[in-house]
C-alpha cells in the first residue's frame, strides 16, 4: 500500500510540472520545488486543479509559492 501511494504522489509531482512547464517554461523550476515540497496526494491534487483554472503567470507563481493549507 505505501508503495502504492509513493507511485501516486510521484505522478501526481510530475504532472503538476508538466502542466507548469507547458504553459510557463521560466516557471518549471519553481513548479519542480513546490512538487519536491508537497508529499500529499491531495495537497497536490488541490494544486494541480488551482493551476489549470490560474488566469495569468502572476497567479502561478502565487500558487506555487505558497504553503499548502493547515
Amino acid at each position: 500500500e505505501e508503495g502504492i501511494i509513493e507511485g501516486e504522489v510521484q505522478a501526481a509531482q510530475r504532472i503538476l510540472v508538466e502542466i507548469v512547464s507547458r504553459r510557463y517554461p521560466d516557471l518549471r523550476e519553481m513548479a519542480q520545488q513546490k512538487a519536491a515540497r508537497t508529499k500529499s496526494v491531495d495537497a497536490l491534487s488541490e494544486v494541480i486543479g488551482l493551476l489549470f483554472v490560474a488566469p495569468s503567470e502572476e497567479m502561478v507563481r502565487f500558487i506555487l509559492t505558497t504553503p499548502p493549507a493547515a
